[in-house]
Formats: structure tokens, C-alpha cells, sequence
């Protein structure tokens, strides 16, 4: 039972105990009359029977006020205790405590807001507040309190306070106090020092301050999203990026934002977003496999960086940092339609094929609606190719008269005539603007030292479709198509020399006693008709000579140097019959013909009546012998002929029963699938896989596995030479 409960109670029962004594006074008079017992009755009471009403009366009200003397004198007690226990704590706390009538007079002043001031609370209490406060202070503080009495309500400030021995930021608590009517008759105060929060308050916004002028010059998007995926900081580049602003992101899920869909355009659920992933695992991330959304709903690639913020050791925020890279894609892009051009160009030297597979290269690179290439003949321009929706305008004449900003360009030696709107330069035709639907070009003249080809155009529908991306583009093309026209012609005119060289060189081997033969040529290009791999076979007395080799580079001069090995060859087997001397003297006779065309040989002799092999090897891939167990035959590997003067060795093996040998040229074991060699265990694997099939098939079918490999794109060319000698 609380000290309060206890008092009301004795109060009570007070009361209760006078109120029972009276009555039972007036009991015991009242008996003493009725019996006659007059004399008892005056000695109790001493008065009359009439007066005594009167008197239980006045007994009573003095009882009455007495108990209601008593009770104020305990809630004056009470009062007066709470009151000492309240200033207790007002003067041992360490909060600036204070209470100012309507009058700005000091009516209280804890001894710590008294120390502030530099006086005893004495000193303070009674006297104007603006009395110990400088002008600016006090204004700032009178203005507060006049809202609180104003408005009744309480008022919290946060103001730089102006102590006599120091300056001291205080967050106060203003109350009104107020009478029975409810007005205000004074403010209670209560401030706190809040210096401390307040200088790392104004270090971190120095520090956000600095952290958004650094971030506002860089070139890279930078935000920031706490640990549900929100937004909380965003640098002008990236609103540039986005088309949002800052005050638009802030808040606003990230995800849902700008990253919702993937690179296909379809929709990027949360629990796969990469970036979302980073706050849950706490991993970094770099990639440039994302897109992210403007605010208009379109996208674009971006390369991005993605670490984790953490706070003991837990992951509470996301740094994200990146770039726009949908012009380095685009140029990325058009590189790689550039290098299928240039392999367009060098697969064949059929100048109709090369111009229209390039334009169809070019138009979906670049993403025009037509093209097409115009070559000059005579004073006309004819247009030789073309790609595009309209009907085919190949063989469609112009005169020079139609095309002066071709004729024009060319003369003054423009790389590019950039058209942006046709329907407003002067430069383009008239007629020709009516007679074709013409809104932006791009016309590039094609050149070879000297003189001018023609032309390549890559046009748009709409206007101003074309940037310098294309235009670089457009310039590496008109070069690739010059090459291949100039190409394609100086190679006509070398082609019946060519064929017949390459005729003589893989002539069909005549037969030889005791030998079978099959073979395959596959050149990887066109150009490779003239090409180094090459391949012999004669027999002088017992003696079957085998060469098989590949002289680097293509073309008439690398048939030349192919049938001085041959040549050499056959008459140095005359002299001596080691392989070896051979290789040795074939070797000199290169150096004395200075050249950056090497040649790789292998040399075998097959002697028919000893049933041995002997091989000497100038860097070619060693021969395959093909048995109950396949093997490459182990040959030492010699420097290739025409690189500097080398001393060659020879190997003899035994050939005693029925054996099957294999050569090639490194067109085979180097022939390549998206990186990856055809390497000599796949032939090794091939070749017992053949094992027993005729030579013929045996040839052809290594062929056949190199093409399925390379899906019948070669990277060069190769020969394969089977051969079964029976001893």
C-alpha cells in the first residue's frame, strides 16, 4: 500500500471516529433526560436539552474544518516534497534548466545553466533574461519564447548559444506552464549540449559535400542504394544517364527503377538481379552484361562495378558504378562486321561475290536501308551492286552531270561526303531527290593509289541518321572493297600463270611398283589455289623418294619457290641417297636466293628391297604410321629450309610387313574451332578409326573429320598424302 492511500485512509477513519463519539454523546444525553437522571446529563453536558443540537452542531463543523486543516496541511507536505525532489534533480543534472515568466524575468535557474552564465543562481533568478545573453542571443531566444506563449504549444529549437567562456550549440525543450484559465504564465526550459552531434553533423555534410563534388565531375554514373534496394545518393551523371532527377530517385527501389529488364528486353525478377545480389551476398561485381532504364523507358549496355558498404561487419548499403558503353558496343559491333568483311574479302577473288556479300555485311551493320557500290567507267557511273528494299537498281547509269558531288568529292580527294539532309544540300541532284526516296547518305570514293574506282553509298530513310561511327566505318570498308577490287584484278591477270604453276605442282603421282597412293588437296581460300602446300613422289632404281612440304605465304612467288625444292630434290637424290645430304643442300640453295618465304619439309626414301624408311625433317609435322599401333614416327625436328644454315639429321625405321604411312601439312593438326586446334590426337584417333580402309579413303576421310571440325571454314590450307608400301 503506497504512503498516500495510507494518509487518505487515517484521514477517514478520523473523521469516522469524531463523527461516532458525537454521536454517541447525544445517545447517552438523550437517555439520561428520558430517565430522569437530569443531574448525570448536566454533568456531561452542562446545558440544556435545546442547546444541545446546537452544540453537536458547532462540535461538528470544528471536527470537519479541522480534518480539512489537516489534509492541506499534507498535500502542502507533499507538494513540498515533490517539489524538493524535482529541484534534487534539476540541480544535479547537467541540462541547462530554466523557467522565464511573461515578463522575461529569470523565476528559476539550475546551478549548472548558472555556471554556463558565470554566476550563482542568485544572481540569475529575479533578474531580466536578457540581461546575460548578447543582442543576437537574446533576440533569437526572446523570438522562441514569444512562440510558445503565443501558441501554447511546446517548441524545440536547435541554436548556437553564446556563453560567456565558450559558444555551445543547445537543443532545448521549450513548455509552456500554464494557470488554472490555461494560459501561460511562464516557460519551463530545458536544454541540452549538443556541440559534439552538431560538429559531426557538419563533418558529414563537408564530407557529402566533398563526396558530391568529386562524384559531380566524374564521367562514370555513381549511386547508392541501402540494404532494401533504395535509393540514397545520386551523382549528376547518373541523372544525366537516367533522365531522373535526384530529388525524383530518392526513396525509389533501384530495381524497379532503372535495372528491371535483362539484355533481351524481358523482365529482371529481384531475386535474379545481379546487383540485389551483391547486398545479400556481400560479393562484388563487375560486369558489362547489364542494361539499365531511362526514365522515358528506354535502355542502354552499361559496364559496372558493384561493392558492398558494411557496418560491423554486415552489409548495409551498395556503391554502384557505371558507364554508357552502347557507343564502344556499337563500335564493337561494327569491328566485328568489318573483320567478316575482310574475311569476305580474302574466302574468294570473285569480285561479284565479294561486293554483294559486303554490302549485305555493311547494310546490317550500320543498319541503312540500302547500298550500294558505283563504279566509274568512261564519263558514266554505273551502279555495279546493290542491296535494298526497291527494286534492283544494279546497272542503273548516272552521268557525271546526276553525280557532281561524286565527281567533285573524288576530284578534290574527300574521304567522306557526309549528307545529313539531302532534301536541303544543294549538293545532291534535283532530279534525283524526285525521282528516289533519298533522306540521309553516306558516300565513301573508292581509291587505289592513282586512281578512283567508284563509290560506295549507305543510305537512310530519315534524316541526320549518320554519325562519325559511321562514317569511320563507311572509310574502312571503301578501303577493304578497293583492296579486294585491285586484288581481284592484279590476280586475273596472274591466274593462267598461277593455275599452271599449281597444276605442274600437284600433278597426278605416277605409279609406282609395290606403292599405293592416295592423296587430297583443299585450299582455305580462293587466293590459295596459288598456294605453298605441295607434295612429290618418284622413285630412282629401289629407292621411292616421298616430299611432302609447305612454303609460307601464297602466289605466284611461293609457287616459284615451291618448285625449287621439287627440282632440288629430284636431281640431288641422283647424287647421294641420303635424305639428310638432300635436305642440307636444298637448304643452301634457298639462302642464296634471299627471301622471307620459308619452307617446311619432311623426306621420306622408302627402300623397297631393305624394307626400311628413312626421314629427315626441316620443321614439317612428323609422319603418321598407321599399324595394329598407330604412332608418329620420331623424327628430329630440324629448322625450316631458307632461315640460316643448319646441319640436318636422318632416321631410319624398319618397314617389315604391310604398313600404311600418313602425311600432311599443319593445315590439318592447326586447323581451328573457336580456339581450339584439331591437334594431332584427334588424327591420331582419326587414323585408327581408317586403319585398313584403302589409301584413297584414308586421305579423304581425314579431310572430312578436318571439315566437320572447322564446319568447313578452314583457317589454311592442307594436303594429305597416304601411302602402303608392301615388302
Amino acid at each position: 500500500m503506497s504512503d498516500d492511500t495510507r494518509e487518505a485512509r487515517g484521514g477517514w477513519n478520523y473523521l469516522a471516529a469524531l463523527l461516532i463519539a458525537l454521536a454517541v454523546g447525544v445517545f447517552v444525553a438523550g437517555v439520561g433526560l428520558s430517565l430522569g437522571l437530569y443531574p448525570f446529563g448536566f454533568v456531561l453536558f452542562s446545558i440544556e436539552a435545546g442547546e444541545l443540537l446546537e452544540a453537536l452542531l458547532v462540535l461538528s463543523v470544528t471536527a470537519a474544518g479541522t480534518f480539512v486543516y489537516l489534509r492541506l496541511g499534507s498535500a502542502q507536505r507533499e507538494l513540498a516534497g515533490r517539489e524538493e525532489q524535482y529541484r534534487t534533480l534539476a540541480e544535479a543534472s547537467h541540462d541547462v534548466v530554466f523557467v522565464i515568466d511573461r515578463n522575461d524575468k529569470v523565476r528559476y535557474v539550475n546551478s549548472f545553466a548558472a555556471s554556463m552564465l558565470g554566476k550563482e543562481p542568485s544572481e540569475v533568478v529575479g533578474r531580466r533574461r536578457s540581461e546575460s545573453f548578447p543582442m543576437q542571443t537574446e533576440e533569437r531566444q526572446r523570438w522562441n519564447l514569444e512562440q510558445v506563449f503565443q501558441t501554447g504549444m511546446p517548441l524545440y529549437r536547435e541554436d548556437l548559444t553564446a556563453f560567456p567562456e565558450v559558444d555551445s550549440w543547445q537543443g532545448t525543450w521549450l513548455v509552456p506552464l500554464k494557470d488554472k484559465a490555461g494560459r501561460a504564465y511562464a516557460v519551463m526550459g530545458v536544454g541540452r549540449d549538443i556541440t559534439e552531434r552538431k560538429r559531426a553533423e557538419e563533418a558529414l555534410l563537408a564530407s557529402e559535400k566533398r563526396l558530391r563534388q568529386i562524384t559531380g565531375v566524374l564521367g562514370e554514373g555513381l549511386f547508392v542504394i541501402d540494404e532494401r534496394g533504395l535509393f540514397s545518393f545520386v551523382n549528376p551523371e547518373a541523372q544525366r544517364l537516367f533522365g531522373w532527377g535526384e530529388g525524383e530517385l530518392l526513396g525509389r527501389d533501384s530495381h524497379k527503377t532503372v535495372h528491371r529488364q535483362e539484355p533481351g528486353g524481358t523482365a529482371l525478377r529481384p531475386g535474379s538481379c545481379p546487383i540485389m545480389r551483391v547486398l545479400r551476398d556481400g560479393k562484388g561485381l563487375r560486369t558489362e552484361d547489364l542494361v539499365f532504364t531511362r526514365k522515358d523507358g528506354s535502355t542502354f549496355p552499361v559496364s559496372c562495378v558493384v561493392e558492398p558498404l558494411r557496418e560491423d561487419g554486415k552489409v548495409v548499403a551498395a556503391v554502384v558504378v557505371f558507364q554508357d558503353i552502347t557507343e564502344r558496343k556499337r563500335k564493337e559491333s561494327l569491328d566485328e562486321a568489318m573483320d567478316r568483311v575482310n574475311e569476305v574479302v580474302h574466302s574468294t577473288l570473285r569480285v561479284d561475290e565479294i561486293m554483294q556479300r559486303v554490302l549485305v555485311q555493311s547494310a546490317g551493320a550500320v543498319g541503312c536501308d540500302s547500298a550500294a557500290i558505283v563504279l566509274q567507267q568512261g564519263p558514266k557511273w554505273i551502279v555495279k551492286h546493290y542491296w535494298g528494299p526497291s527494286p534492283d537498281l544494279s546497272g542503273l547509269e548516272f552521268a557525271e552531270g546526276e553525280v557532281r558531288m561524286l565527281t567533285q568529292a573524288a576530284r578534290k580527294g574527300e574521304p567522306v561526303v557526309f549528307v545529313r539532309d539531302a532534301a536541303s544540300d544543294e549538293r545532291v541532284d534535283r532530279g534525283l531527290l524526285e525521282r528516289y526516296e533519298i533522306g540521309s547518305f553516306i558516300m565513301v570514293p573508292l581509291r587505289f593509289p592513282g586512281r578512283l574506282l567508284g563509290a560506295l553509298v549507305l543510305h537512310k530513310l530519315s534524316k541526320n541518321a549518320f554519325d562519325d561511327v559511321d562514317a569511320d566505318f563507311a572509310r574502312s570498308l571503301a578501303a577493304a572493297i578497293s583492296l579486294a577490287i585491285e586484288n581481284a584484278r592484279h590476280f586475273e591477270r596472274q591466274r593462267g600463270i598461277a593455275e599452271a604453276l599449281q597444276s605442274s605442282l600437284l600433278a597426278e603421282i605416277s605409279e609406282v611398283e609395290g606403292l599405293k597412293v592416295g592423296w587430297v588437296y583443299q585450299s582455305a581460300s580462293e587466293a590459295a589455289r596459288v598456294g605453298g602446300d605441295f607434295f612429290d613422289l618418284f622413285a630412282v632404281g629401289e629407292r621411292i623418294y616421298v616430299v611432302i612440304g609447305d612454303v609460307a605465304g601464297a602466289g605466284v612467288s611461293a609457287a616459284g619457290r615451291t618448285e625449287i625444292v621439287r627440282s632440288s630434290v629430284r636431281c640431288l637424290a641422283l647424287v647421294d641417297p641420303s635424305p639428310a645430304f638432300i635436305i642440307g643442300h636444298v637448304n643452301e640453295a634457298l639462302l642464296q636466293r634471299a627471301s622471307e618465304q620459308f619452307v617446311t619439309v619432311s623426306l621420306l626414301m622408302l627402300d623397297r628391297r631393305g624394307g626400311t624408311m628413312t626421314v629427315c625433317s626441316a620443321g614439317h609435322p612428323p609422319p603418321l604410321l598407321v599399324a595394329e599401333e598407330c604412332s608418329f614416327v620420331p623424327v628430329s625436328q630440324g629448322l625450316p629450309l631458307g632461315v640460316m644454315p643448319y646441319e640436318y639429321e636422318e632416321g631410319a625405321l624398319d618397314m617389315a610387313g604391310a604398313h600404311t604411312i600418313l602425311l600432311y601439312t599443319d593445315g590439318v593438326t592447326e586447323a581451328r574451332r573457336e580456339g581450339r586446334f584439331f591437334g594431332e590426337d584427334r588424327l591420331l584417333d582419326i587414323a585408327r578409326k581408317l586403319r585398313g580402309r584403302d589409301c584413297d579413303d584414308m586421305a579423304k576421310g581425314v579431310l572430312r573429320s578436318v571439315q566437320e571440325f572447322t564446319g568447313g571454314r578452314l583457317s589454311d590450307d592442307l594436303a594429305v598424302l597416304c601411302l602402303r608400301l608392301r615388302v
